[in-house]
């Protein structure tokens, strides 16, 4: 699921239901603190490119943490579940119904430019910079 469908699904359209930031400010502090507490270096995965090139991406991937790459990680059985947590679970049902539904990765389609409702635009305007510092740091393929 795009950025933009989760902001539109889970805010109807209203601002008052959009974290600021659209949560990218709590994914920038997290990412601080793992610098600082848990590593200096840490894996950024840009999702548009995992789903275009996710042998490569995966590849670099596990060379970073130090484990062996295998092409079974570009494969999975679909609706494997069951060994997910409820309360993920029944999140994950409504996020991640595609994911779910397929059994590897699906390239990303070009998206043309898209209207925000102005409601939620101050809040996407204060993600875009966290954004674009984070996808600097990215494994580049």
């Amino acid at each position: 699921m795009s950025y933009r469908k989760l902001c539109l699904d889970l805010s109807d359209g209203k601002r008052e239901n959009v974290p600021y930031g659209g949560g990218f400010i709590q994914l920038r502090e997290i990412y601080d603190w793992i610098t600082k507490e848990v590593c200096p270096d840490p894996v950024v995965i840009d999702a548009h490119g995992l789903s275009r090139h996710p042998k490569e991406i995966l590849t670099a991937v596990c060379e970073k943490i130090g484990i062996e790459f295998k092409d079974s990680m570009l494969h999975w059985k679909q609706n494997n579940n069951d060994h997910w947590d409820p309360v993920w679970k029944c999140l994950a049902m409504k996020a991640y119904t595609n994911v779910m539904q397929s059994q590897g990765f699906i390239p990303k389609e070009e998206q043309e430019d898209i209207e925000f409702p102005e409601s939620i635009r101050d809040s996407i305007m204060a993600a875009i910079p966290i954004y674009e510092s984070l996808y600097a740091k990215r494994i580049k393929v």
